[in-house]
């Protein structure tokens, strides 16, 4: 199912009330936005699948972004916290000697849905902060760089988990988000040898802190730009605390812009390719 951006400022709550009720559309049907109108999307003769159908879902199981099913749409947006994040589908230019139709759909961006409404497109790399805190950031490479080495260290995580702890003491809420991550390095164009620990310390470190700085710049984003729990808070703190939840509940849209939340990232690089040596150069030994 594709929802333009167009049709969610509009509203899409008759649309997911269709989906569900109607006996031939899958509840568990994967969801996409788009920027362009949706029929531009499903028209598409995408030359490596039968049908764009086909080529949709296969986009939703690479990962790339969120994945959220007709039901999930629904859950969310009535849900305590009101908001949904869809993954963004755009139109990869057709070959020149191709029809304008035979090309492939592909993931670019998140589209941020408040209550039913479509309210912002978040691209790299606000994304990755965003779905980091959501719990759906998969198969991605991220580029870490410091100084003074010039280049970069390109880390894919083989493993993210993201931990939601909510408190309320004397009245106060807040939450902590902790992050767990493993990675591996697949890219160095820097001279540094990662054999060398104090090199591998020091690229855990500001992998760390700029995963932290990318939360962070989402959590304002969410807090003091849209005032919208994009990452289920509201649904933690209504688990853990249900009493307080249910005398609080109808002040969340008050309470969730002022939350205090910290967040404690640990990242580790556990692999670090073929080649330990810089800009992928094997040694002499392993010729």
């Amino acid at each position: 199912m594709v929802i333009s951006e167009q049709a969610g400022k509009r509203g899409i709550r008759e649309y997911i009330d269709f989906f569900l009720r109607y006996p031939q559309f899958r509840e568990h049907a994967y969801v996409f936005s788009s920027e362009k109108a949706a029929k531009d999307i499903l028209a598409l003769l995408d030359p490596l699948e039968r049908s764009s159908a086909e080529s949709l879902r296969e986009m939703a199981n690479l990962k790339l972004g969120t994945r959220i099913t007709a039901l999930e749409l629904g859950k969310s947006i009535e849900g305590p916290g009101s908001s949904v994040i869809l993954s963004r589908m755009l139109i990869l230019p057709p070959e020149p000697d191709q029809d304008k139709l035979t090309t492939t759909p592909y993931v670019k961006g998140l589209s941020l849905y408040k209550e039913d409404r479509y309210v912002k497109t978040v691209k790299e790399p606000l994304s990755v902060g965003v779905l980091l805190l959501a719990k759906e950031l998969n198969n991605i490479i991220m580029p870490v760089e410091f100084k003074p080495l010039k280049g970069s260290f390109s880390i894919q995580p083989i493993e993210i988990q993201t931990v939601l702890k909510p408190r309320i003491v004397n009245q106060q809420w807040s939450m902590k988000v902790d992050v767990q991550t493993r990675g591996e390095v697949v890219l160095n164009t820097t001279d540094a040898d990662l054999t060398d620990p104090a090199v591998i310390t020091k690229l855990e470190q500001e992998w760390s802190a700029k995963l932290t700085t990318l939360a962070h710049d989402a959590l304002d984003m969410s807090q003091k730009e849209l005032r919208t729990d994009l990452f289920k808070f509201a649904v933690e703190f209504r688990r853990y605390y249900p009493n307080h939840w249910k005398k609080q509940e109808k002040n969340w849209e008050t309470i969730y812009p002022e939350l205090d939340v910290e967040v404690k990232v640990e990242a580790h690089v556990v692999r670090t390719g073929k080649s330990t040596g810089p800009q992928g150069i094997p040694n002499e030994d392993e010729n």
